[in-house]
């Protein structure tokens, strides 16, 4: 009989969360208008571009209906904060340079990573919304026993020493370790594959 803590890991496997928002994005990036790409000669042309690209992908992954209008400073204000987990603080600077040079790909490298990063971002807020609701339903002591029920279930996987002595690590950070479970799971999938496909 299925517990709540698998309700809720089922709910949240790669397949419903990282992988569906992903395939949405792809689609929505696949869906985005092009029609001026070959007109992109200065500064202003690049974050036009990245503004409408950053509100069509939301309108598209959060189904909106009809899609939101773009706000130019204020999308590309919200593209840029994201792209700067890859470009670093310069973001604004190096997408510019790199749409307008075609270095490193040049726009089509900036919109699959401007997509990659808002896939990241709507999987986490959804994973995170329903480990919040998992945990908020739950008393002090079964939210022991599910952690519990975690390290029984998924605790050779985890970080060495991250269940040893009562696992207090995993106890303080149990919330952490449930959002992150689905990457752990694409992780373990991978590594299986691997060995498998090492075999022959």
């Amino acid at each position: 009989m299925a517990t709540p803590l698998d309700r809720l890991l089922e709910e949240i496997v790669p397949e419903r969360t990282l992988d569906a928002v992903a395939a949405r994005v792809d689609r929505a990036v696949n869906s985005f208008p092009w029609r001026d790409r070959s007109r992109i000669e200065e500064p202003n042309h690049v974050r036009s571009l990245v503004a409408r690209l950053f509100a069509h992908i939301e309108s598209s992954v959060l189904d909106l209906n009809p899609p939101r209008y773009t706000d130019p400073a204020f999308d590309w204000s919200r593209a840029v904060t994201l792209l700067k987990r890859s470009y670093g603080e310069e973001a604004q600077y190096v997408t510019i340079e790199r749409v307008l040079s075609g270095v490193d790909g040049g726009l089509v490298g900036v919109m699959r990573d401007l997509a990659a990063l808002m896939a990241q971002d709507y999987a986490h807020n959804h994973i995170a919304a329903c480990v919040s609701k998992f945990l908020q339903g739950l008393t002090s002591k079964q939210r022991i026993d599910a952690a519990h029920e975690y390290i029984e279930k998924y605790g050779k996987f985890l970080p060495s020493g991250f269940c040893d002595h009562g696992a207090p690590r995993l106890l303080m950070g149990f919330q952490r370790t449930l959002e992150h479970h689905p990457k752990l799971i694409q992780t373990i999938r991978r590594s299986e594959k691997s060995m498998r496909s090492s075999r022959f």
